[in-house]
């Protein structure tokens, strides 16, 4: 008598079941799942770390907290907020004060996977303890209408030194928002990848789509121009400045 697979051990797992599933899709899937689990045990706890362990022979990719950086009591916090989590977006209530705007978006992203599969008869569930959530067509919907509200576009423009220049998954960009001292992604047309790579570790103006978050702090750009500002070594320097002022004065 053949012996039953035994489903690993977990905290959390995602379960995918499809007649056919991209290789890529499968990866984003796992990236999504993780960064979800993620993000809701940053606001929790600090530094959390996690194991991934997938069984040989099951369709389940599991995490198992790592007891040195997460108590059981924070781990128990952890687990409610996702099962809420799940709740509110799959009956379209109103979203959980503690689910963070990059929670919101690796659950919609992993919504979304699971929607453009549905042809290859996809399932993706996933599991908190023994407790299964499907992600469903409802589901996919009202994440999308929480990500509507929660980030808004307008078309404006960000600054800041271009710090990477990448064709892995379209062509993006990085740049580093002096304003608001952080990094931004940037998707570019190729007829722009020139200047892209000319403008490398320069100052630039990015001008296109902007999503904002609800703080207004720009999350990504859908870039229609990139224009670079003047070397350092042509703008006037504070001596130079303080001469013309003087002129201008007397």
């Amino acid at each position: 008598m053949a012996r039953k697979t035994k489903t690993p051990e977990f905290d959390f797992a995602i379960r995918i079941s499809s007649e056919y599933f991209p290789v890529t899709d499968f990866l984003k899937s796992v990236q999504s799942f993780y960064g979800f689990v993620k993000s809701v045990a940053d606001e929790v706890v600090v530094n959390s770390s996690w194991n991934i362990k997938a069984k040989e022979g099951s369709n389940y990719v599991c995490l198992a907290h790592n007891p040195e950086t997460i108590s059981k009591s924070q781990l128990k916090i952890v687990k409610t907020r996702v099962k809420q989590s799940f709740s509110a977006i799959g009956k379209g209530s109103e979203i959980p004060n503690e689910l963070s705007d990059k929670a919101l978006r690796h659950v919609h992203n992993l919504a979304l996977i699971s929607e453009r599969n549905q042809k290859s008869n996809t399932k993706v569930h996933i599991l908190v303890d023994k407790r299964q959530m499907g992600l469903t067509h409802k589901f996919c919907i009202n994440s999308g209408k929480l990500i509507e509200i929660v980030f808004r576009e307008d078309y404006g423009s960000i600054e800041g030194k271009l710090k990477l220049v990448s064709s892995v998954d379209g062509i993006t960009i990085v740049v580093y928002d002096s304003l608001w001292n952080k990094a931004v992604k940037c998707h570019v047309d190729r007829a722009l990848l020139n200047d892209a790579i000319k403008n490398f570790e320069k100052r630039v103006e990015v001008i296109g789509k902007i999503q904002y978050d609800k703080n207004g702090i720009p999350l990504f750009v859908n870039a229609e121009q990139i224009r670079a500002f003047p070397d350092d070594s042509h703008i006037p320097s504070y001596k130079e400045v303080r001469g013309i002022l003087k002129v201008g004065n007397g």
